[in-house]
């Protein structure tokens, strides 16, 4: 058997290996690859998060206009029902264990568009407030 000084010195005797030298063509194709990977990964990560919000958006179109004029919907009216649409969610729903949060994000108005938009929490989508829209 060998002792551990005379393994030691065999392994620094040998010549160690040296690695060849990289294309530095292969180098920049290898880089440009990652590159668009990356980028490509990036805006598929981008719209599957589009897709999450837009899951997320109700869309309730105003058939009259003169409702969005006569009610000009300000900051802290939006802000009002926002506030009321969850308490009702906590109201109606308390045993179900989901609604223990806001439902609602945000509420935005389009005055030229004729649309009110709701956002809901992450936890929850459009579809859920389709589904409770009774309340």
């Amino acid at each position: 058997k060998k002792t551990y000084a005379q393994a030691a010195e065999s392994a620094v005797s040998k010549p160690a290996v040296s690695k060849p030298a990289q294309n530095p063509e292969k180098t920049e194709k290898n880089t440009a690859h990652v590159s668009i990977h990356r980028k490509v990964e990036k805006k598929m990560q981008k719209e599957k998060n589009f897709q999450i919000f837009r899951n997320r958006r109700l869309i309730l179109k105003v058939s009259n206009q003169d409702i969005l004029q006569r009610n000009k919907l300000n900051s802290n009216l939006i802000f009002r029902i926002r506030n009321e649409i969850n308490q009702q969610f906590f109201s109606q729903l308390m045993t179900d264990i989901e609604v223990q949060k806001s439902v609602i994000a945000s509420i935005e108005s389009s005055f030229f568009e004729n649309f009110i938009m709701l956002t809901t929490m992450p936890e929850f989508s459009a579809e859920y407030l389709i589904q409770n829209e009774n309340l």
